[in-house]
């Protein structure tokens, strides 16, 4: 046999070899392309799914929470209407009482004067004509307790409207 026909035919089957292998790789790595494409696709579908999925919780919730807050605020409007009502009462009748005195009538009897509202113990005193009818606390007395018992009213009211909201909140 030729020696040039041997070396021919050896590179000829070398060709094929080395052309068969790039064309098998090359179809393996398409078909593998592939494959991993439609894995990713799959994944990437099932992710925009749970995107969907989660922005249609988030738009329920935030119209809950919308909803929640109006009626919150319209709650919280109606006691802050009855906490300037009540604080309208408190002033009428902090106007309506700021020009009388503070008055009380002495014991005019000969019980001890622990409970008798008199500055004075009566015990062993007779009543006398001397006793006035009625005494009037000082100026400065009634100012301070007038104005203890109107800041005591305005907590009532400021305490009454954080007691309904917490408390009948929904």
């Amino acid at each position: 046999m030729n020696p040039y026909l041997i070396i021919g035919l050896i590179v000829a089957w070398l060709a094929s070899l080395t052309g068969v292998g790039y064309w098998q790789h090359g179809a393996g790595e398409d078909e593998q392309k592939v494959a991993d494409q439609a894995q990713f696709d799959g994944i990437n579908k099932k992710l925009a799914d749970q995107k969907t999925e989660a922005a249609a919780i988030l738009a329920k919730r935030n119209a809950e929470n919308l909803t929640l807050m109006a009626e919150r605020d319209a709650f919280k409007n109606t006691l802050e209407q009855e906490r300037i009502d009540h604080a309208k009462v408190t002033d009428d009748l902090r106007t309506k009482y700021a020009g009388r005195g503070l008055r009380f009538k002495p014991q005019q009897d000969g019980r001890s004067g622990g409970c008798s509202g008199s500055p004075q113990s009566t015990t062993g005193n007779a009543p006398s004509n001397e006793a006035a009818s009625a005494l009037q606390l000082p100026d400065s007395v009634t100012a301070n307790l007038r104005r203890l018992t109107f800041d005591a009213d305005d907590l009532n009211d400021d305490y009454r409207l954080c007691y309904n909201y917490t408390h009948k909140v929904k």
